[in-house]
């Protein structure tokens, strides 16, 4: 990264510190920033690695409500889209790259988070339907008899 680079690469640093003049002074988040922006790769997989583990997370957190579950995946997916926002701008493929994985993990995140009740409540009736199918069976079995 050169110096010319630094002053659009480096908001972190410049946050702590007034002025990078080496690349020792440079916050090994604006690294992460730079390496997002020109090798997007390795970036990309640390943050859908994260994204799995803040899913994950909620998925644990909660198990046993459906209300939450749902909140918690339209929160995370209005926090996708508002990112997405902030990379929107960017003339880099690595910007690109993010503004499309935002954008379409936000869509994919609200979709089930508005969609995980309706999921969960015809799993229900399914399994209401199987087990009433199942109990005509046994009663029209024992009047064959």
């Amino acid at each position: 990264m050169g110096p010319r680079e630094w002053k659009y690469s480096t908001h972190f640093t410049q946050v702590n510190d007034d002025q990078a003049m080496d690349a020792d002074d440079i916050s090994s988040f604006d690294y992460f920033v730079y390496a997002a922006k020109f090798k997007p790769l390795f970036p990309l997989l640390m943050v859908l690695a994260a994204s799995y583990f803040i899913i994950l997370t909620g998925y644990i957190l909660f198990k046993r409500s459906i209300k939450g579950m749902s909140l918690f995946l339209l929160g995370l997916g209005f926090l996708f889209l508002l990112l997405s926002g902030f990379v929107s701008n960017s003339p880099t493929v690595g910007g690109n790259i993010f503004q499309a994985f935002y954008l379409i993990g936000g869509r994919i995140a609200i979709l089930s988070g508005a969609l995980l009740p309706d999921a969960k409540r015809i799993q229900y009736v399914h399994e209401v339907s199987k087990a009433a199918d199942e109990a005509a069976f046994f009663l029209w079995k024992d009047d064959t008899k």
